[in-house]
């Protein structure tokens, strides 16, 4: 009765039932987890971290510094060229004061002229002689009509041994220009000179005229030639023309070669005179100066020299005459050398 009493059926330990079971938790219990409006936010288009934009500053990148324009500067009124003036040899350095022929350049100015400030090729027909000064402003431009006949004309002397000059579409010819590597001048250019010799023919003692005294002059140096005598004077020497010689060296230089190619009337020398071969002005030339003198006094219609024996000449109308006689000739016409009536077409030799 006092043992420890067995549980019954009824009293044994409740098993839970399936509503007292612990509790599952339902789809509505269990732990929430994160809607897609609950869950963190992934930052949209408009929340990320701004990308700079071309308007907002960048970090300066370094750029290379400008070019430096090293092309040559130039000098205005000038045109920097490399160019040789080939009448430095008495060829065609020396004129006729009768000579109304225009300069011709092609003959002054050698071939091949360039420019340093042009890639085009030279016009020679541009190319013209101006008067002789250092800048633009003195220097006349004489024109493409320039000739000997108004050099001497414009000059009023007696004869023309001057330097002109030259010019290239109007602006002045320099060489030896330099440059630094910049393009800037360090060494300006040297203006081009043209040295030029103009007179009377016949003239030997430079006083415009073409006279006995002249015709004297070349019989005193064709004796004292022929006869041997040692150092026969030179025309240069001559008092009279002594006097009245350019100052410059450059243009005294060749002075008694100019004097020669006025008095040798028959052959109108331009290398002057080589007395160990020739005598350019001898007894000849002094007989054909004192018929000129002589026939100059009294012809009305003037005297032109012509050098040649058989020569025809055109008058006005047209038609050909010949002169048979050697030295001089008087017609309608103002004076001609041969050599400038050769190259008008005024003369033309006789068939025999």
């Amino acid at each position: 009765t006092d043992q420890l009493a067995t549980p019954t059926a009824t009293d044994q330990v409740a098993t839970p039932t399936a509503t007292d079971q612990v509790e599952t938790p339902t789809a509505t219990d269990q732990v929430e987890t994160p809607t897609a409006t609950d869950q963190v936010e992934t930052p949209t288009a408009t929340d990320q971290v701004e990308t700079p934009t071309a308007t907002d500053e960048q970090p300066e990148t370094p750029t290379n510094p400008p070019e430096t324009d090293t092309t040559p500067k130039t000098v205005e009124g000038e045109v920097d060229m490399n160019v040789t003036v080939t009448n430095a040899g008495a060829g065609v350095k020396f004129f006729f004061s009768h000579d109304t022929r225009a300069f011709d350049m092609t003959k002054i100015v050698a071939a091949g002229a360039t420019s340093n400030e042009s890639k085009e090729a030279i016009d020679y027909a541009k190319f013209t002689l101006g008067s002789f000064g250092a800048t633009l402003n003195g220097i006349e431009d004489y024109g493409k009509d320039f000739s000997p006949a108004k050099a001497f004309a414009n000059a009023g002397q007696t004869y023309v041994a001057a330097q002109f000059t030259l010019l290239y579409d109007g602006k002045t010819v320099v060489t030896g220009r330099e440059h630094d590597a910049n393009g800037e001048i360090t060494k300006n250019g040297t203006p081009v000179r043209v040295t030029i010799y103009i007179g009377v023919k016949g003239d030997l003692n430079l006083d415009g005229l073409s006279d006995s005294r002249d015709g004297t002059l070349a019989l005193i140096h064709a004796a004292q030639v022929g006869t041997g005598i040692e150092n026969a004077r030179k025309f240069t020497d001559f008092s009279d023309v002594k006097e009245i010689l350019p100052a410059s060296e450059v243009l005294a230089a060749d002075m008694e070669n100019f004097v020669i190619f006025l008095g040798d009337i028959d052959t109108e020398t331009t290398t002057g005179e080589d007395i160990a071969n020739e005598i350019k002005v001898d007894a000849k030339d002094a007989t054909s100066i004192f018929q000129y003198a002589a026939r100059r006094g009294v012809d009305a219609f003037g005297t032109r020299w012509i050098n040649d024996a058989g020569v025809t000449v055109k008058d006005e109308a047209g038609n050909d005459y010949t002169f048979a006689r050697k030295g001089i000739i008087t017609s309608n016409y103002p004076e001609y050398s041969k050599a400038i009536a050769v190259n008008d077409g005024l003369l033309k030799e006789v068939a025999e």
